[in-house]
Order: C-alpha cells, then structure tokens, then sequence
C-alpha cells in the first residue's frame, strides 16, 4: 500500500523556495525514511540546477547527506531522492519546478506505507505532523495526502478536467481538491472562517496550523477516511472548491470524491 504527499507552491514564496525544498527533504528523510529503512536499503539522489541541466547523482546515504542536502539551497529545477531495497524502489521525495502562469513547485513523497499502518492512529497522526513540520515555514498553495492511486492533478483537476495552466494559478482562489488529508493555502482559511470554523464543522479530527495554512486531517487513520467522511470533507470546504458537476475520468476510475456540484451547497 503506497502513501502520497504533494505540496504546491508558487511564486509567494519564491526568495525563500530552496530553504523549502531543502528543508523538504531534510524532514521527510529524517522523520519517515530513516525510521522506516529495511537493513540493506540504498539510497541514490539526483539533482538539476537549471532546465535541461545533466543531473547529477550521488550514491549512498554518507554522500547525500554531506553533499546532496547542501545543494538543495539553490533552489534546483529539480530533484529526486529514492530508497531502493533490492532492485524495488520503496520509497521517493523529489521536487520540481515549472514556470505556468507563475512560479510554481511541486514536492513529493511516497513511500510503501503496508495495510497494517493504514489502520494505525499513531503512525498516520506522525506521518500528518511531519508533513506540516517540514512545511511550517513555507506559504504552500495547495496539498494532499493520499493512498494508492496518484497522479500531479487533485481529484477535481480530473473529474472536472481542469488543466495545469487554469489550476495552478487560480490555487488560492480555488481549492484544486480534496483528500484523506488536505492542506488549505492562508487566503482560503480566511474564506472558510478561520481555524476556529474548521474546527466546529466537525469534518476533520485535526486542523493543524502553519504559519500560513492549515493542515486538515479528516480521521486518524487513513483507513477511516469512508464515503460518509469524505462528504462532510466536501460540504466543510465547498465554499473554495471550484464549481462544477465532476465527471468520471477513463484513465483515472478510482478517483475518488462526491458526485456533487460545489456551488450548489
């Protein structure tokens, strides 16, 4: 069983983004992939200074960690760190950055999660908080904490067929989605009546605050997050969502999310 993060950013935060993307990484190997590690794992790291750049590589968790992580602070085009076990990749965190409609970033991570773990409150609460402590001091846009099945558009970019170049820079007058955990960039929290709001719809067992945003954990494990849950997600955060009737995609069946038009609540 697969567990995604993403994180968005763009260009609010563009003179801070490498100490971002650095501290990104930092965190998620530290508090996910250190933990977690079978013995014999091996680590590889790729790294691009500017588009179209050869990367370059490091091998081995000594020279990622002395050389890799230090690079970060340039603010690469992109980069990718893999866990390996075997020839089986089991673990990533990577970072890219496109220019459309603005300066925008995209992180990720993803890691072999196993079915137990879905089902346990302490491991799904830790995985919460280290993603809002290596996102405490960034401005993020948009993001999502999801299982399985996973692709760079949110739910309603598929099912209401929304394209990067609409999305990305209508991200803090709309919400691009929502999932199992949801972070709210700052000018939508506002629109939904602050943290304290949140709180009350009684649609998330954590609202956890960044300095700007929120983290929104809808149940304490991933595998609470039923039908039933996802619907009180929706009506809690409909006044930001975009509108529209979704429409099943043919390349994404299991998408997940409520066959209702936002504007109608």
């Amino acid at each position: 069983m697969d567990l995604h993060v993403e994180m968005q950013l763009d260009s609010r935060d563009t003179k801070k983004r490498g100490a971002t993307i650095a501290q990104w990484f930092n965190v998620s190997l530290n508090s996910l992939f250190l933990q977690t590690a079978p013995p014999g794992a091996f680590w590889t790291a790729g790294l691009a200074r500017e588009e179209g750049d050869s990367l370059e590589f490091f091998e081995g968790l000594d020279s990622i960690q002395s050389d890799f992580l230090g690079k970060l602070v340039c603010f690469p085009y992109a980069a990718r760190l893999v866990l390996m076990y075997g020839e089986q990749e089991i673990g990533s965190v990577s970072s890219t950055h496109a220019i459309k409609g603005g300066e925008h970033s995209r992180l990720t991570a993803s890691l072999q999660y196993g079915s137990a773990a879905l089902f346990d409150p302490q491991r799904c609460n830790r995985l919460v908080d280290v993603v809002a402590q290596a996102l405490n001091q960034a401005d993020p846009a948009f993001g999502r904490i999801e299982c399985d099945q996973f692709s760079e558009y949110a739910n309603l970019d598929l099912v209401l067929r929304r394209k990067p170049d609409e999305y990305l820079p209508m991200s803090r007058h709309l919400l691009r989605g929502y999932a199992w955990t949801t972070i709210c960039p700052e000018e939508l929290v506002g629109r939904l009546g602050g943290v304290d709001a949140l709180r009350k719809t009684g649609a998330f067992a954590r609202v956890v605050r960044l300095e700007r945003g929120v983290v929104l954990q809808s149940t304490d494990t991933v595998a609470g997050f039923s039908a039933e849950v996802m619907n009180a997600v929706f009506e809690a955060l409909a006044p930001v969502l975009p509108p529209g009737m979704p429409k099943r995609h043919p390349a994404f069946p299991d998408i997940r999310c409520i066959p209702r038009d936002a504007s109608g609540v």
